[in-house]
C-alpha cells in the first residue's frame, strides 16, 4: 500500500490510489436522539432487559392513545414497568416530528422514590442525569433547559 504525499486524516486509498468508499467510523452505530451520541453498549443490555417487562406488550397501544387522547391513565402491578417505561415512551413523543418541544413530568410519591427513578431512568435513556432526565424535589433541583423528562415529588408544584 502506497500513501499519497497530499493525503488528510480522513482521507484513506488503496493501493490503487483510490479512495475506500466503504470505510467509515460509525456508519453502523443508532444515534440517541435525546443527546446526538452513539448508544452505548450498556444501553442495547438494559434495552434487552427492559424488553422482558410486560408494559412493552401493550407499548403501541399506549402510542396509539397517547397521539389520539388528551389524557390516558396507566395503572398496574408493581415491577412492571409502568414507572420506568411510560415515562421514556412519553419523552420520545415529546421528540417526535409532531412534537419538537413538551417536557415529560412524573410525580412520584416521595423524593427519594422521584431520585432514584430519574437515575434508573436516565441510565437506560443512556443520558446524562441533569441533562435530558431530571427530578426536582424540595431544595433540590438536578435538571437544565434541556430536560425533557422530570420527575418530581407530591410536595413539587
Amino acid at each position: 500500500m502506497s500513501i499519497e504525499s497530499n493525503w488528510t486524516e480522513a482521507d484513506i486509498f488503496y493501493e490503487s490510489g483510490e479512495e475506500d468508499p466503504s470505510f467509515g467510523f460509525g456508519d453502523d452505530l443508532e444515534i440517541n436522539q435525546f443527546d446526538g451520541l452513539p448508544f452505548s453498549s450498556r444501553y442495547y443490555k438494559l434495552l434487552k432487559e427492559r424488553k422482558t417487562l410486560s408494559v412493552w406488550k401493550v407499548r403501541s397501544q399506549f402510542e396509539d392513545a397517547l397521539e389520539n387522547n388528551q389524557l390516558v391513565i396507566v395503572s398496574g402491578v408493581t415491577k412492571t414497568g409502568r414507572s420506568t417505561q411510560i415515562p421514556q415512551w412519553c419523552a420520545e413523543f415529546c421528540l417526535s416530528a409532531q412534537f419538537q418541544h413538551g417536557m415529560v413530568v412524573c410525580t412520584q410519591t416521595n423524593k427519594q422514590q422521584a431520585v432514584d427513578l430519574a437515575l434508573r431512568v436516565a441510565d437506560e435513556m443512556d443520558v446524562n442525569i441533569g441533562h435530558e432526565v431530571g427530578y426536582t424535589i424540595p431544595l433540590e433541583t438536578c435538571c437544565c433547559s434541556d430536560t425533557v423528562l422530570r420527575f418530581v415529588d407530591g410536595s413539587v408544584t
